[in-house]
């Protein structure tokens, strides 16, 4: 069954849930961040009021997993390996608003859900079918497509945390059979863009493509480390 609820309207998010008694709850809901909104406070009010309204409308409810998908944006966009003990700092990230919105998310249900149980996920860069064209995959692929290049900025040599929609569905799955609880990072691997160029011209270019390497924009080799959550899945 599929409902269409505006979360930013704290009556209809609570007539929702009214008479609903969910045994999971997967929180996916947010204003994403793009090139046309980064410095929107907009972006973070309307992310915090969907947070509020949700809050308000299942503080009631009792043995509910509550599986919130934060983000590795919580985290600053710089050179090293981070846990889930790391220092959390988005003011290094471009889309600032949109990672201190993903760690207000992960705050305001710890603190005001007291029955429920909180899972929250710091996802990493998220790929797979039907992703947004703007993500970095379908960039990669759309110029190969049109040109038989990819232009790589950073000379290849930024990381960057990702993982497979297939991947993410099976962790779930996984999660929902053997609850957890906390903070976790998940990531499937930690790729250069250099190797996520490379991938893609193995799996969809031919012996002409090639890579085209830019020497400006970011080369930090930002990487999450996943072992925590891992090792409890295995």
């Amino acid at each position: 069954n599929c409902y269409h609820v505006d979360l930013l309207n704290l009556n209809e998010t609570k007539s929702f849930f009214d008479d609903k008694n969910f045994e999971v709850i997967i929180y996916l809901s947010s204003v994403m961040a793009s090139s046309d909104n980064l410095d929107d406070n907009s972006l973070l009010m309307d992310n915090l009021k969907m947070q509020f309204n949700l809050i308000e409308s299942i503080k009631n409810l009792n043995n509910c997993l509550l599986i919130n998908f934060s983000s590795s944006a919580v985290y600053p966009n710089i050179e090293g390996e981070f846990t889930e003990n790391s220092i959390i700092d988005p003011s290094k990230n471009t889309d600032c608003l949109y990672g201190l919105s993903k760690f207000s998310s992960e705050t305001l249900f710890n603190y005001f859900l007291k029955n429920i149980d909180i899972l929250n996920l710091r996802l990493g860069y998220v790929y797979g079918k039907g992703m947004n064209p703007t993500r970095i995959h379908k960039v990669f692929e759309k110029e190969l497509k049109s040109k038989n290049t990819i232009s790589v900025w950073g000379n290849g040599k930024r990381v960057i945390p990702q993982l497979s929609l297939q991947f993410l569905i099976k962790v779930l799955k996984k999660i929902i059979r053997n609850p957890i609880f906390g903070n976790y990072n998940l990531c499937e691997e930690n790729i250069s863009l250099k190797q996520l160029a490379e991938r893609i011209i193995k799996s969809k270019g031919n012996s002409k493509s090639k890579i085209i390497y830019v020497d400006k924009g970011n080369k930090n080799k930002f990487k999450m480390n996943n072992s925590k959550l891992l090792n409890i899945l295995k």
